[in-house]
């Protein structure tokens, strides 16, 4: 689903819509003992594109620590 939802850094795409709605699909998974946090931050960066990959890349390891 994340695959069909990617976000491209184009000036086009609202990055807050992109999140709201990464929000929600990532709402509907569920795991016994793993927060909806650590499954949004481990799901991010797959519903990026080629760009923002580059970009999350340049950004300093361990500084986005929330997705809420």
């Amino acid at each position: 689903m994340l695959e069909n939802n990617l976000f491209s850094s184009a000036t086009h795409k609202d990055p807050i819509q992109h999140l709201r709605k990464f929000i929600k699909l990532t709402n509907t998974v569920r795991q016994n003992q793993v927060s909806a946090e650590y499954i949004r931050l481990y799901a991010f960066p797959f519903s990026l594109n080629t760009n923002a990959w580059d970009w999350l890349c340049l950004v300093l390891e361990n500084s986005i620590t929330t997705l809420n």
